[in-house]
């Protein structure tokens, strides 16, 4: 697996995922948590996570959303993961914001909570085709 470093808050660079600390972790689960909740906010906005169907209180959505910020570190690798059209189940995103955007529109939609039409649009990852 070929791996990139990925530039984090304050412009530390971080080259090996086994050597950062506790702090420097929760630091990027923190911001995967700002990125998860500015896209379920914009989704909100725009109808596409509609607010009369959701029968959940904030205190689910907001549980939800750290736990899938952790699953989301855990499972690739901290800062230096190759978002460069290596995951396949993600779309093959061309970096960190495409690839958070496409796990959180994952995540959303295992949870039922988008629209039809925002699932069946032909723009989302999962409706086009790849390379």
């Amino acid at each position: 697996m070929c791996f990139v470093q990925r530039q984090r808050k304050g412009g530390k660079q971080m080259n090996n995922t086994n050597s950062i600390s506790q702090q420097e972790r929760e630091a990027m689960i923190q911001e995967n948590i700002a990125e998860i909740g500015m896209m379920i906010g914009f989704l909100i906005a725009t109808d596409a996570l509609p607010k009369t169907d959701l029968d959940l209180s904030s205190t689910d959505i907001s549980q939800k959303v750290i736990s899938w910020a952790k699953e989301f570190e855990d499972k690739y690798e901290g800062s230096d993961y190759v978002f460069y059209h290596a995951i396949t189940e993600l779309g093959k995103p061309d970096g960190y914001l495409d690839a958070i955007d496409n796990f959180t529109d994952l995540k959303l939609r295992e949870a039922g909570w988008l629209t039809k039409e925002y699932i069946s649009d032909s723009g989302r990852f999962w409706n086009s085709a790849h390379d």
